[in-house]
């Protein structure tokens, strides 16, 4: 027969196990083509976060090639593999719509009050349009507005123009607590 005391240390170990695995937070990656710059990029900054935060673990990384559709089937698999799982990076707009389109027929809600949040990257139109309605918790942009800026320097320095050596594209992010309404009007991506 245990000691009282044996017995208690036994369950308070227990009560803490529970608790550091209730404390956990089960991230999952649905990433771009494995390799191109920007997964390597994306997957550098979360890899960062991770590192910096303990209680963070990554279940679960696989490509959703870019589409919608793939990442739906991905996200499905992440369900049924990481039912605890609690934050999705999504490495495009387009795969976060997918992975949305899995959590909601899964019976989960995500968003700011939901059971999952899911993050994603590009600002698209459509990606910040699930902000608004409340899906998707973030977006940060990929401004496609670099191209443009890149022809345009080229043709100064063609006409003997001078421009600084460093030049920037600005870049944000969108979120819950912005105004989203004129920011989607005046969208052209």
């Amino acid at each position: 027969m245990k000691s009282s005391s044996t017995a208690k240390d036994e369950t308070d170990s227990t009560e803490e196990e529970q608790t550091e695995e209730d404390f956990t937070i089960k991230i999952a990656a649905i990433q771009e083509s494995i390799g191109s710059e920007e997964q390597l990029m994306r997957a550098q900054g979360y890899q960062t976060m991770l590192e910096r935060y303990s209680d963070w673990e990554m279940v679960a990384q696989q490509t959703g090639d870019n589409s919608r559709e793939e990442a739906e089937k991905v996200m499905k698999l992440f369900l049924e593999q990481e039912p605890d799982l609690r934050v999705v990076f999504a490495e495009s707009d387009e795969m976060a719509l997918g992975a949305i389109d899995a959590i909601e027929k899964s019976g989960k809600t995500c968003g700011e009050d939901g059971d999952i949040i899911v993050i994603s990257f590009g600002g698209s139109k459509a990606g910040i349009e699930a902000v608004k309605e409340g899906k998707l918790n973030v977006t940060f942009e990929c401004n496609p507005g670099q191209g443009p800026k890149a022809a345009e320097l080229i043709q100064r320095l063609e006409s003997d123009i001078s421009i600084d050596k460093e030049q920037y594209v600005e870049e944000t992010y969108f979120d819950g607590t912005m105004d989203l309404d004129e920011i989607i009007e005046n969208r052209t991506y």
